[in-house]
C-alpha cells in the first residue's frame, strides 16, 4: 500500500463515527439553542409510555422518566426511540420517540 492510499483509509475510518452520527448533529435541547449530543451521548434505546405517564427509557440498569420538556417534536430516523444522555449522567438532554408512540 502506498503511502497515499494507507492515510486515504486512515481518513476515511476517521470520518465512519462522524456519519454514524449525522442524524443527531441537528438536534437541540428544547428551549436552547444547544446541541443534545457531542458523538459519544445519542444511541438508540429502548422506551416505554403512555398519554398519562409520559415515556420512560431504560437506562443504567433502570426504567426513567423522561421530563416531557425534553421529548423532541420530530420524526426519528429510523423507527426506533433514541435518547442523547451524556456518558456517566443520568441527565436526559433529548428524546426522540420511535414510530410507536402514543
Amino acid at each position: 500500500m502506498t503511502r497515499a492510499a494507507l492515510v486515504a483509509a486512515v481518513i476515511a475510518m476517521a470520518a465512519l463515527p462522524a456519519l454514524a452520527h449525522d442524524p443527531y448533529t441537528s438536534w437541540r435541547i428544547p428551549g436552547t439553542d444547544i446541541s443534545c449530543c457531542d458523538n459519544r451521548d445519542c444511541a438508540p434505546v429502548a422506551a416505554t409510555g403512555d398519554a398519562d405517564r409520559g415515556w420512560r427509557i431504560w437506562l443504567q440498569g433502570d426504567w426513567r422518566r423522561v421530563p416531557a420538556d425534553r421529548v423532541l417534536s420530530i420524526p426519528s430516523p429510523d423507527g426506533r426511540a433514541h435518547a442523547c444522555v451524556p456518558p456517566g449522567s443520568a441527565a436526559i438532554l433529548c428524546f426522540v420517540p420511535g414510530s410507536g408512540s402514543f
